[in-house]
């Protein structure tokens, strides 16, 4: 799987913090699969939302998170416009 995924948040999401609940579960991803070196989860800003984006390492051991909200296959971002947000830097 070199998949890579993505997640739109509104400006209404945002305010009800539905992205920190998104890290929060992502994080337990990570831990529980011990760290994977090429897991990793990104935020890029376009007008008017803010995107997740999990990498294809994040892919594999969330992909039961992925499903569960709906995050849709997506090309990989260009990593100038992204930051780090959890996972592996």
């Amino acid at each position: 799987m070199n998949d890579w995924y993505r997640l739109t948040f509104s400006a209404d999401d945002m305010s009800a913090a539905q992205n920190l609940v998104l890290e929060g579960h992502f994080e337990k991803f990570f831990l529980a699969a011990g760290s994977p070196a090429d897991a990793a989860l990104y935020r890029g800003l376009e007008p008017g939302q803010t995107v997740y984006y999990f990498s294809p390492g994040a892919a594999r051991i969330a992909m039961k998170l992925i499903t569960h909200i709906s995050a849709v296959p997506s090309p990989a971002p260009a990593m100038s416009e992204v930051v780090w947000v959890a996972g592996h830097q």
